[in-house]
């Protein structure tokens, strides 16, 4: 497939063995390398910081509820696409 570098993508989520397996299938089948956030709070931080074009959250992350998180993005930023699970 087309790589399509210039596309940011940040995964918000907690376990470290789906986000390596979400990273390494993005890349493989896209060529798109993502940013992590552990929880929404950083999430937040790192959208105010570098805007990304999509974001995929964990609705069940630490810290803060991962439905406040797409709740505030979709009212701060929407341009941003939202995955969520």
């Amino acid at each position: 497939m087309t790589s399509n570098t210039s596309l940011k993508v940040l995964f918000v989520g907690d376990e470290i063995a789906v986000r390596e397996t979400f990273s390494a299938l993005i890349h493989k089948r896209l060529g798109i390398n993502c940013q992590f956030a552990n929880d929404s709070q950083e999430a937040l931080e790192m959208i105010k910081d570098d805007t990304p074009d999509v974001l995929i959250a964990d609705t069940k992350t630490p810290v803060q509820d991962g439905l406040n998180l797409i709740h505030n993005v979709r009212k701060r930023y929407p341009e941003i696409l939202i995955f969520c699970d």
